[in-house]
């Protein structure tokens, strides 16, 4: 159910934008005519500019996915594994630089998960288990000193 609803989602958040003919048959991307999708499948923003990349194989999100503001540069890179986020995800800001940073496994955040602010420094450090929140969360300020702290058993 969450494959069909992560392949729900990435067509229906894009449905206003120019993009191939793919749709979804039984939990699977089709082309038109119905058969099992492999290859990339490019979205683009009304200006023309791309919206997002993915990649498919046999029917289901795998590898690379990217995707990009609309006046360009990329917004945010990670992974897919049989539809579901797996590997490490990273956000940008408009200036390219790494907004956050994190890992999934099979559709979960996993490990260490960083949020930076505009010059770089790191503001906010979490950690998860499988999904679950985990270890001090921590708050930094524009120097790194701790502002806050919460632990989660």
């Amino acid at each position: 159910m969450l494959r069909l609803l992560t392949i729900s989602f990435l067509f229906f958040c894009f449905s206003g934008l120019k993009s191939q003919d793919l749709i979804e048959v039984n939990g699977l991307v089709c082309t038109s005519d119905s058969l099992v999708f492999t290859g990339e499948k490019l979205v683009y923003f009304h200006n023309g500019n791309l919206a997002a990349r993915y990649q498919f194989e046999n029917g289901l999100l795998n590898e690379q996915v990217v995707f990009y503001f609309e006046g360009g540069g990329i917004r945010e890179t990670g992974h897919y594994l049989n539809n579901e986020k797996h590997g490490v995800w990273t956000s940008y800001n408009q200036k390219g630089e790494v907004a956050a940073k994190g890992e999934f496994i099979e559709g979960e955040k996993d490990g260490r998960w960083l949020v930076f602010d505009e010059k770089g420094t790191c503001r906010l450090e979490v950690f998860y288990d499988i999904g679950k929140p985990m270890g001090y969360w921590t708050l930094f300020n524009e120097v790194a000193d701790v502002l806050d702290s919460r632990y989660y058993p």
